[in-house]
């Protein structure tokens, strides 16, 4: 129905839990076959509250945090991670390669946004962005429009052989320009640009501080301030985000 109408990015969201992480290789395969009209497929891996590492505070005053909706005792993983994904794409695609991370706020050497933007047809992915790539691609729209480029438009996602100019400079666009005119009827063919992006949202670290997205594309303005958009709740609750500290900390 989007196709049809024209012009407007198409993105399909997943929530990713430990049970539905076996289906993702499957899903990746079928944005794949669709890469015509599927401009972008996030995997958004599955976060809830862990009442049993930590506790919660306002101040000096410990919360509750079933007053919360998104506080649940699962019997499910709640630290699945972003190279774990990876990983499980590779079963399918063992070229998959991220070029683009942001990091952790408090743990650096994690991927909270990854990135990957591969190339190719409905029948065969030829390669991927690499990193000098996407960085050009920012660049250049920021000094264009003053502003960096989260959904690219329909039309520029349709323009695959053009961004394989910038092969000049980037290694994996080289290895792929080689690689789709290895078929000389490939320059009759239109070459689809499509990202995979996996987000990693909070994670707990051993002494109870939470390392959020670093430089978050989704923040927000509540009341003059800019907070994190997937933590409204608390700002609604409480006017605060909560502060975690490992259990029995405060006695």
């Amino acid at each position: 129905m989007l196709a049809e109408a024209g012009d407007i990015s198409c993105s399909f969201n997943s929530t990713v839990y430990e049970d539905t992480m076996k289906y993702i290789p499957e899903m990746t395969k079928w944005a794949h076959e669709y890469i015509d009209i599927v401009h972008v497929m996030v995997f958004i891996l599955y976060r809830a509250v862990d009442n049993k590492q930590v506790d919660y505070y306002i101040g000096p005053k410990k919360i509750d945090m079933g007053e919360l909706v998104y506080n649940e005792d699962v019997p499910t993983r709640t630290d699945i991670l972003a190279p774990e994904i990876v990983e499980l794409i590779r079963t399918e695609y063992p070229d998959f390669e991220p070029c683009a991370y942001l990091n952790g706020s408090e743990k650096p050497d994690s991927f909270k946004w990854l990135l990957a933007g591969r190339l190719g047809t409905k029948q065969n992915i030829y390669g991927y962005m690499g990193r000098k790539g996407i960085e050009a691609v920012q660049m250049f729209n920021h000094l264009l429009y003053s502003r960096y480029l989260a959904y690219a438009k329909p039309k520029d996602t349709r323009r695959g052989k053009l961004m394989l100019l910038m092969g000049a400079f980037d290694k994996s666009l080289r290895k792929t320009f080689f690689k789709f005119y290895k078929n000389p009827l490939n320059i009759f063919r239109r070459l689809y640009y499509q990202s995979v992006m996996i987000i990693q949202p909070v994670d707990i670290t051993e002494d109870g501080r939470q390392s959020m997205c670093d430089g978050c594309p989704d923040i927000t303005v509540w009341e003059g301030k800019l907070v994190w958009s997937c933590r409204m709740e608390e700002q609604l609750k409480y006017g605060h985000n909560v502060k975690t500290y490992p259990k029995n900390f405060m006695n």
